[in-house]
């Protein structure tokens, strides 16, 4: 409808400018004017809806759209973008939720590599571990624990002024990951 459309143009202009609490405003607004028109016009303006939520930070209003819109893929897309706000956020724990309820092995796939990225960027290997081995596709799997635990063992070694052992190391991991898999 265009009083949607309208609405959730003022609150994007508002949020530009800092007003979050006016942008909340007509976001309101935009999701009130949604909810009187037919469920087939609803779902084009749910996924716009539930992208400016997530932009001014209201996740939990912006969970509640994403879980509601019906189309697998635009509902994953939405999971996808609240997963990647939390983890900018730091909520890595909240994230790896989210990552579960993706339904698209590779959506779900790309959120888990950013959240193990995030745990190895402020040295949770243990979390970054436990969230890679969650990861369903065996190579991408691989791919994110070896990544964990190249960084993990740079910084130990650069602890103890050992950094070019990081590499022996690592291509050792690698060579005993190329006999696993010819021996299967």
């Amino acid at each position: 409808s265009t009083q949607t459309k309208l609405y959730l143009e003022v609150a994007r202009t508002y949020a530009q400018d800092g007003s979050v609490e006016q942008a909340h405003r007509f976001l309101a607004r935009a999701q009130h004017a949604l909810g009187r028109l037919p469920a087939s016009e609803q779902a084009e303006f749910l996924p716009p809806l539930a992208r400016e939520y997530v932009a001014n930070g209201d996740i939990a209003q912006a969970l509640r759209i994403a879980r509601g819109v019906a189309d697998m893929q635009v509902r994953d897309g939405l999971l996808s973008a609240i997963a990647t706000q939390e983890v900018s956020a730091g909520r890595l724990e909240q994230a790896v939720k989210l990552a579960n309820d993706i339904e698209d092995p590779i959506g779900r796939t790309e959120v888990f590599a950013e959240i193990v990225a995030q745990y190895v960027n402020t040295g949770r290997y243990d979390s970054a571990f436990l969230v890679a081995s969650t990861v369903s596709e065996p190579d991408i799997q691989v791919t994110l624990i070896a990544k964990a635990a190249q960084e993990e063992l740079t910084s130990l070694f650069a602890k103890e002024g050992r950094e070019h052992d990081t590499s022996a190391v690592m291509t050792q991991l690698l060579d005993a990951r190329a006999d696993v898999r010819l021996n299967k």
